[in-house]
């Protein structure tokens, strides 16, 4: 009986071509043409708190290794213990929500114009709409995340309301009073580390909110670019916001007053 001899095969590992690989380098980027700011949903930067949907294993929004005081990316699903950032553009809104005993939800985003046509009541800072929804005051900032090397690493939205205002405010101020040879940097150079710290309410309850630090200006000529870019098209109103319940903004059930 003969036996059919085995054939040895050697594997063949083709060595990688450096022009093919040169030119797809060429090509990045390619297939975004047409794909603008407004085609793009910006992913928030947030802080986790006791109640917030990130640590509790049931929810959709579920991150692994989320702890009160971390902050994290709604999109990537990243957490941070500190971010470096240059703000790039700022705007005041108010957010009209059903609550969450009613079954929760967005109604409207609204401008200082167009909010007073849907204030029903107002008692101190809390405003209800006719139908009993509430209307947060937010303060929103278009940022540029920066990587270990200062260079820019991704677009995010910063949400401050409810007990975070206090923070905006202070924030503001600051990069206000920023004097370089007696005149104030674009808020779009300006560097700041962004982190949380823990705060107590009136009710002694613990809860974690913004701690801003001012970090220089930038130098790097095309790291600024992107970042004036940025504001350009939030002036222009091209930058999309999508805001959901599980958006980095805290809501009035996961902070204490």
């Amino acid at each position: 009986m003969s036996k059919k001899k085995e054939e040895t095969k050697e594997l063949v590992v083709k060595e990688p071509n450096a022009l093919a690989i040169e030119e797809m380098k060429d090509d990045a980027d390619g297939g975004f043409e047409d794909m603008g700011m407004d085609d793009v949903a910006l992913p928030f930067l947030g802080i986790i708190q006791s109640l917030s949907p990130q640590r509790s294993k049931n929810s959709s929004s579920y991150i692994e290794g989320a702890e009160e005081g971390t902050i994290f990316n709604n999109v990537s699903e990243q957490l941070f213990d500190g971010v470096c950032l240059v703000p790039c553009a700022y705007q005041k809104i108010f957010i009209e929500w059903v609550p969450r005993d009613k079954g929760g939800g967005l109604v409207g985003i609204y401008d200082r114009v167009t909010v007073d046509a849907h204030i029903a009541e107002r008692d101190g800072v809390k405003l209800t709409s006719a139908e009993g929804n509430n209307i947060v005051p937010t303060m929103q900032y278009f940022c540029v995340l920066l990587d270990d090397a200062g260079n820019a690493a991704d677009k995010v939205i910063i949400s401050m309301s409810i007990s975070q205002i206090k923070v905006g405010k202070k924030w503001n101020s600051k990069m206000q009073s920023i004097k370089i040879d007696g005149k104030t940097p674009s808020m779009y150079r300006q560097i700041w580390s962004l982190t949380s710290i823990e705060e107590r309410n009136s009710q002694n309850q613990q809860y974690f909110n913004w701690a801003t630090e001012y970090g220089g200006v930038l130098e790097d000529v095309e790291t600024f670019d992107i970042c004036k870019r940025f504001h350009d098209e939030v002036v222009r109103g091209n930058a999309k916001v999508e805001y959901t319940p599980d958006s980095g903004d805290v809501g009035e059930d996961d902070m204490p007053f």
